[in-house]
């Protein structure tokens, strides 16, 4: 047989494809994001928290608030009571401490370049009036709890409430 007219077997493209999609693609991991090549981590979680919210953790460097999964149309409209521009997250990367109680939330929020605006500084949200004030100086923040009687609150890192809820 002529060696022009030899046809490579199908199975041969398929495993050639593939690495060549590995070899490719590791470079780029971290752009992509890991979950697109190795899927979500056993460290990831959901903490579910009043007013139908939950702290999320989808990487050990990303913790946000935002809306308990649901609807898309029902995070929209959440988005529209509280004002923000995000239809799935409230407080973004990365909550690096947080209390509740039945009413209000609080935490801090430290820079992140995960953040799609990073910012730092300290967050209320009132779930009864939907209203979210922050970003706020620690002084400030202790004036405000203070003036709206949320405290005493116990505020930990997120790791530690799933420890204690497990």
């Amino acid at each position: 047989m002529d060696a022009t007219k030899r046809r490579v077997p199908p199975w041969l493209i398929v495993v050639f494809g593939a690495f060549v999609l590995l070899v490719l693609l590791e470079p780029c991991r971290e752009m992509i994001g890991a979950a697109l090549i190795s899927g979500p981590g056993s460290a990831d979680y959901s903490l579910p928290l009043p007013g139908g919210l939950a702290l999320d953790r989808s990487s050990g460097k990303r913790h946000v608030i935002g809306w308990i999964d649901g609807a898309a149309d029902d995070h929209v409209a959440k988005r529209d009571l509280y004002g923000v521009a995000d239809s799935a997250v409230l407080i973004d990367a990365d909550v690096t401490a947080l209390g509740w109680n039945e009413r209000y939330i609080v935490c801090e929020q430290s820079l992140s370049d995960l953040a799609r605006d990073p910012t730092t500084g300290w967050w209320i949200i009132d779930t009864e009036k939907h209203e979210r004030v922050g970003p706020l100086v620690h002084d400030e923040f202790l004036r405000q709890v203070a003036r709206a009687g949320i405290m005493p609150l116990v505020i930990r890192a997120p790791d530690d409430w799933r420890n204690q809820t497990r």
